[in-house]
């Protein structure tokens, strides 16, 4: 975690006083810039810490440089003391104090380069621990992502290192969730999932920010993270769309090698070889349903038989693609049930056999 005023302001050996923005003290700090110029907005980038020893400036002069400092969105004003100015001026404070600036009084015995050392320090093991952070991050993926858990692991691995909620949506349905009550997310990103056609959308929802991703997949799949991401994050959500394409790309390989593999046992069994079909139905590492059988052929439309048979991979039953139609064999009830909740099918029933 980046370091803050207040942490910077608790280091004792330097002796910074805060002079105003005390509930403002939890702003990191991204770097310490010293500089006399009147107006250095030129050389900020935003959230520095500046360090001066007031040079050029006096009463008349402090409120307009202050406000200008703000304009540029400086972290705070470190002000020098005990050099060009005993005390800091007396204007200037009221005005970092109106316009919402922290101001930490520097004593003269502390160097300037004490407090550039302190956050360069403190820079160089947040860097250190994001870079640990991404490592440790990358081996859980992988290694979850090539584990039993496959695809739906990786969510729920992400969803915990980035602590936060993760969707996986085919075109604009979700198929996996992280937690499971994240589905509850997906119709409100269905309209932002329509618009992205390749690449990264940042999106906000109920006030929180969400990153949508494409994967690098043969079907339309895209990554939702529901989470404040810092640079750790964000790295850890480019691997999980890489482990994330990689392990569906598989899945799909798998996929269409067992369903080539079942139509060609049913074309066995069709063909009278069913002592062939389940020798190796079980070389394969599947089991036959328990005869007797009962032959239910199902036909209708392409996305619905797809449905059908993704309902039944895990049901004690033998399904496989036939032409245009989808034959299962064994239980009716079970196959019956699962082809009235996909819907949009018709079909027939042979007794058994």
């Amino acid at each position: 975690m980046a370091l803050t005023l207040a942490g910077l302001a608790a280091e004792r050996p330097l002796g910074l006083r805060v002079l105003t923005g005390d509930d403002l003290l939890d702003r990191p700090i991204g770097w310490v810039h010293p500089t006399e110029l009147t107006d250095p907005q030129a050389f900020l980038e935003g959230g520095e810490l500046l360090l001066t020893t007031g040079l050029a400036l006096d009463e008349e002069t402090s409120p307009a440089y202050v406000r200008r400092l703000v304009g540029t969105g400086v972290a705070a004003l470190g002000f020098g003391v005990g050099l060009s100015h005993e005390f800091v001026p007396r204007s200037l404070v009221a005005t970092a104090g109106e316009v919402g600036l922290p101001v930490l009084e520097v004593p003269r015995e502390t160097p300037f380069i004490a407090i550039t050392r302190a956050v360069s320090r403190a820079v160089a093991a947040d860097e250190y621990a994001t870079t640990v952070r991404i490592g440790r991050a990358q081996q859980e993926l992988t290694r979850t992502a090539v584990g039993r858990s496959g695809p739906a692991g990786v969510l729920r691995k992400l969803a915990k290192l980035v602590d936060g909620w993760v969707l996986l949506f085919d075109r604009t349905t979700v198929s996996e969730a992280a937690p499971a009550s994240a589905r509850a997310y997906g119709p409100s990103l269905r309209e932002e999932l329509e618009r992205l056609r390749t690449g990264t959308r940042v999106v906000a929802l109920e006030g929180q920010e969400v990153v949508l991703q494409t994967l690098d997949t043969g079907a339309r799949r895209v990554l939702a993270v529901g989470a404040a991401l810092d640079t750790a994050g964000r790295h850890i959500v480019n691997t999980a769309v890489s482990v994330l394409s990689l392990a569906l790309e598989q899945d799909r390989a798998q996929a269409a090698a067992r369903e080539a593999l079942r139509t060609g046992l049913l074309e066995l069994l069709v063909g009278g070889q069913a002592e062939l079909a389940l020798r190796v139905l079980a070389a394969s590492g599947a089991e036959a349903p328990a005869a007797p059988w009962s032959v239910l052929v199902f036909a209708g439309p392409p996305a619905a038989r797809r449905k059908l048979l993704g309902a039944l991979e895990n049901e004690p039953v033998f399904a496989a693609r036939h032409g245009s139609t989808v034959v299962a064999i064994g239980a009716a009830d079970v196959v019956t049930d699962a082809a009235l909740r996909v819907g949009g099918l018709h079909g027939g029933l042979a007794g058994p056999v």
